[in-house]
């Protein structure tokens, strides 16, 4: 195992600022995603897409 596979196993993919900031955004979308997204099994980037419905049903 080389240094950037031991480096790896020892990080956390998505910490618990990040995680509290995705049950944020969770909570303010209605119809919508959210999508994360990991580089080297760290997560980079949050995507949060949201649809505003014209004619709720």
């Amino acid at each position: 195992m080389n240094k950037k596979e031991r480096d790896a196993t020892h990080h956390q993919a998505i910490t618990h600022e990040q995680m509290l900031k995705i049950m944020e955004l969770a909570n303010s979308i209605r119809y919508g995603s959210i999508t994360l997204v990991l580089q080297d099994g760290i997560l980079t980037q949050i995507d949060k897409s949201e649809k505003i419905r014209l004619h709720p049903q």
